[in-house]
């Protein structure tokens, strides 16, 4: 009658058994293992000090002077547009530019220069914004001038590219790759600066 009610003791060999085998689960070789099967999640910090990394050996004076072209560009043509306005020119089928009123069927297409005197207004003190940016070398005054140099950007790859296609519709083929190769120059230019200010913007916000 006591036999059901003592409980019953397991075997040595068994007990060895369990003792090895949760030994050579702590085992460092099977730890690596388990970390290679189960890698340790990595952190954002670690991240970022990757980025900063990268970033590093850029030239933040390289970054700081494409800035500052970027400044004297739109200060350039906001004074053009406070001062004189919205300039047009109008190209011909002979690609001769004659600045005044033309009508459209002897006319390719229209080149500006200059901003309207309400968006010079606000260019400019987007452009002061950055200046005081790469002074205090804080990055937050830098948005206006980065999201405003974007929202150019795209409206001049969109009148970049119909205008190429007016060109060489219109134009000699000479004339047309003149026209097209400048365009697609400015247009790079653009690119190149705006990319120089984001990047000094990502820099200093992620030192």
């Amino acid at each position: 009658m006591f036999k059901h009610s003592m409980p019953e003791l397991s075997s040595p060999v068994a007990v060895a058994g369990k003792t090895k085998v949760l030994a050579e689960s702590h085992h460092p070789a099977n730890v690596k293992k388990q970390r290679k099967i189960f890698p340790e999640p990595r952190s954002k910090s670690t991240k970022n000090e990757k980025l900063l990394i990268k970033i590093s050996p850029i030239s933040e004076g390289f970054r700081t002077f494409q800035a500052l072209l970027l400044v004297s560009f739109v200060l350039a043509l906001s004074y053009h547009g406070i001062r004189y306005g919205r300039t047009e020119y109008s190209l011909l089928e002979n690609g001769k530019t004659v600045n005044g009123f033309i009508s459209a069927h002897k006319k390719v297409v229209t080149l500006s220069l200059g901003y309207s005197v309400p968006y010079s207004i606000i260019s400019s003190i987007a452009a002061l914004m950055l200046i005081f940016s790469l002074i205090s070398k804080s990055p937050r005054w830098s948005l206006p001038s980065i999201i405003l140099s974007m929202a150019d950007l795209v409206c001049d790859v969109g009148d970049a590219l119909v205008a190429s296609w007016l060109f060489f519709g219109n134009l000699q083929f000479s004339t047309a790759l003149f026209y097209t190769a400048c365009t697609a120059f400015i247009v790079l230019g653009e690119l190149w600066v705006w990319l120089g200010v984001l990047r000094l913007y990502e820099y200093r916000t992620f030192k």
